[in-house]
């Protein structure tokens, strides 16, 4: 049954190899979305997408980099002891 008042919203996801000593999950609200990293024993979760009315199901190669250089910067940031 269609519902009109309902919308698809597009998430996308990239997966990392597991990494043991990442023992900590985090949300970082941005201006335009926000990223989220959680740990898992099969790999790294990094997300942050919300495509709203977005029907495909092919990924972004421009959301894949956002993602993965956002979550860089957020590295960064946790282990500059400056």
């Amino acid at each position: 049954m269609f519902r009109p008042n309902l919308i698809p919203v597009k998430g996308q996801l990239s997966v990392l190899l597991p990494q043991p000593e990442i023992d900590y999950a985090y949300v970082a609200p941005l201006p335009n979305n926000l990223l989220y990293m959680f740990p898992r024993s099969d790999g790294i979760v990094l997300g942050g997408t919300t495509g709203q009315n977005d029907w495909s199901l092919e990924p972004s190669d421009i959301e894949s980099a956002r993602i993965l250089d956002g979550h860089a910067g957020i590295a960064a940031a946790l282990t500059d002891p400056g």
